[in-house]
């Protein structure tokens, strides 16, 4: 059945034992399912003009809050010349969409932009992998491990078979 999505403090809290944990972070710190700790350690690693760093948003609020969603939005400054806005919206039954804007406040170099997270380990975790030109070729798509630290490849999703986590992202290319 629905059950009405509460907001403690800067926590999202949904049905099923699920919640988002924000940390004075622009993205979720920790997740869990069925009250059980699935995603932990959450953090941006970002490098702007050669500085390595794992920025904190100057501001988090609440832009809507409703039964059946709610929007949170991080924003703040990265160094002296970047400006970082995330807005995550978080529907009912979990699924999370997030836009990252970055507004340069000046010439800048961003080479880094990932999100690292713990996943709780499970015989059942996939992640499935492809290049953004064989989208459309599903015998290009590659199994992963979680731990793949290479090039960039678009993941369609990670599933725990038990907890039903499913992450998609996309760098916008091909």
């Amino acid at each position: 059945g629905f059950s009405p999505i509460e907001v403690n403090d800067q926590s999202i809290i949904l049905g099923a034992g699920r919640k988002y944990r924000w940390e004075n972070s622009y993205l979720p710190v920790g997740m869990t399912s069925r009250d059980d700790v699935f995603v932990t350690g959450g953090y941006l690693n970002v490098v702007v003009d050669g500085k390595a760093g794992f920025p904190k948003p100057d501001r988090i609020s609440f832009l809507e809050k409703f039964d059946d969603h709610v929007v949170i939005q991080a924003e703040g400054v990265i160094g002296d010349g970047l400006r970082m806005s995330v807005t995550t919206r978080v529907e009912y039954d979990g699924i999370a969409m997030v836009e990252v804007r970055l507004i340069p406040l000046r010439a800048v170099v961003i080479s880094r932009l990932h999100f690292v997270a713990n996943i709780r380990s499970n015989p059942w975790t996939k992640m499935l992998v492809f290049n953004a030109k064989d989208i459309d070729r599903r015998d290009n798509i590659i199994v992963r491990d979680t731990n793949y630290n290479g090039a960039f490849l678009n993941a369609i999703s990670i599933v725990d078979g038990e907890k039903s986590f499913w992450l998609f992202q996309d760098n916008a290319e091909g």
